[in-house]
């Protein structure tokens, strides 16, 4: 849907937002739990596989050993890193063309900070949106971590929680936009920052006693109320990466 037709007589504005730069370490902390998760889980399968080896005897993955010449390791890891980061963005993309009235031509891709992003120029139903921002979670990190357990490979493991830590942004709006109605509130994905506008709607906003974000501040007027939002974990200002 286009923007100009969320009317601000309509629509109360909340905006989760932060810089491309704090993205970066937003990303190493929002999704520390998973990656500790899948680190555990990790080395539970590495020590039932070592546990059925017969004493004395290393299990060493195929890949792994193709991984000792330093040239080799770091050549892989820059080839799998980009073809990951490119099936990351258009994960994003994917979802977001479910709620685009004009398909591809509302998408756009970039760089920004050292950051890839894909952008929608349309507001998205938040439902539509949380799914955008967890698809890369589904669509990538499970598949590698799954595959990792099979092939017992170090090197496979890495770019695992490579790739969790990529969706440490991602998470960090989920989280921010997990109070608004899924069906009747609309998010606007930010081009020059990581995160969102939402557009709620005023006939269905929540009483200042519902809320209960303390992150959040409104300030009303006669038709809207605009909502700014502290996007960094340490509440200062900031925006959101895809």
């Amino acid at each position: 849907m286009d923007r100009s037709n969320l009317s601000e007589t309509k629509y109360r504005t909340h905006k989760h937002s932060m810089s491309f730069l704090k993205a970066n370490v937003v990303s190493l902390l929002y999704p520390l739990p998973l990656a500790v998760l899948y680190i555990g889980a990790a080395l539970a399968v590495s020590g039932a596989r070592a546990a059925a080896l017969p004493d004395g005897e290393v299990f060493v993955s195929s890949l792994d050993s193709m991984m000792k010449n330093p040239f080799v390791f770091l050549l892989f890891y820059i080839v799998s890193l980009f073809v990951l980061v490119v099936l990351h963005e258009l994960t994003h993309a994917f979802l977001f063309l479910r709620g685009c009235e004009h398909g591809w031509k509302s998408i756009k891709f970039g760089v920004k900070a050292f950051t890839p992003y894909c952008h929608c120029k349309e507001a998205v139903t938040v439902s539509i949106a949380r799914q955008s921002c967890l698809g890369p979670l589904w669509s990538v990190c499970l598949p590698l971590a799954i595959l990792s357990f099979f092939v017992g490979s170090f090197w496979l493991s890495l770019i695992t929680v490579v790739m969790i830590f990529g969706s440490g942004a991602d998470i960090w709006i989920v989280i921010k936009m997990r109070h608004y109605d899924g069906k009747k509130c609309y998010a606007w994905d930010m081009e020059e920052e990581v995160g969102m506008i939402v557009y709620e709607p005023i006939e269905g906003a929540r009483s200042e006693s519902a809320i209960s974000d303390p992150d959040r501040t409104s300030t009303e007027t006669a038709d809207v109320s605009v909502v700014p939002e502290d996007s960094s974990p340490d509440g200062t200002d900031g925006s959101a990466e895809a």
